[in-house]
């Protein structure tokens, strides 16, 4: 993902935590989503408000 793209995604689950559910469908386990995200720590933020 490129930087605009993760943070277009943190915000909108930001946006969203606590409020409105999230459907989000991926054939990449979750495991790998760190890798595929490409920030350690933004990875870290957008899981931990899906998870």
């Amino acid at each position: 993902m490129t930087l605009g793209q993760r943070n277009d995604l943190l915000k909108i689950m930001e946006d969203r935590h606590g409020l409105k559910s999230t459907l989000i469908t991926s054939q990449l386990p979750i495991t790998k989503w760190h890798k595929a995200i490409g920030d350690a720590t933004l990875a870290d933020a957008i899981l931990d408000r899906l998870l």
